[in-house]
Order: structure tokens, then C-alpha cells, then sequence
């Protein structure tokens, strides 16, 4: 199964909302919205416990950048020097 969407806190706070005053189901606004029938209990539960800041610890984080690692001159030479021998035999 592929990764559910990422919602903003003002659409957690609507979906939850509208489980919280009987609207839909857990069930239905899940369903209505792609996402997961946890995802909106749990932020159901985030909303009537802190309000919609309680929602911004689901709030999308952003992906870890790849180190990416910085060869040398010195190394290059080395490469070069390994690459030149292997094709040389």
C-alpha cells in the first residue's frame, strides 16, 4: 500500500471537526478523504485535547537532505592511478 497524503493542520482540523460534531463517521471521513480511520481518530483526539495546535506535531517534516561526499584531489589522483592500472593489464 502506498504512502497516505500529507494534510495541513486546517484539514486535519475540518476532517476532525466534522467527526467531532456527528457530520460523518471516523469511517466516512477517512474514506471521503484518503486518508487512514486512525489518522482521524488520532487527530480528533489531538483537536479536543490542545486545539488545532495539538495538530502541528503531524504536521509534514521535511526529508533529510543526502550527504553528498566531497572528493579530494588527492583522492581523485588515487582513483585515477587505480582506474589507469586495471585498464592497463
Amino acid at each position: 500500500m502506498g504512502r497516505l497524503p500529507q494534510f495541513s493542520v486546517e484539514e486535519k482540523a475540518r476532517i476532525a471537526s466534522s467527526v467531532i460534531s456527528g457530520e460523518l463517521t471516523a469511517r466516512e471521513a477517512a474514506l471521503r478523504n484518503g486518508t487512514s480511520v486512525s489518522s482521524v481518530y488520532r487527530w480528533r483526539a489531538q483537536l479536543l485535547r490542545s486545539g488545532e495546535s495539538g495538530l502541528l506535531g503531524d504536521a509534514p517534516r521535511p526529508r533529510p537532505r543526502q550527504k553528498v561526499k566531497v572528493v579530494t584531489k588527492k583522492e581523485m589522483d588515487v582513483l585515477r592511478r587505480v582506474l589507469e592500472k586495471a585498464e592497463n593489464q
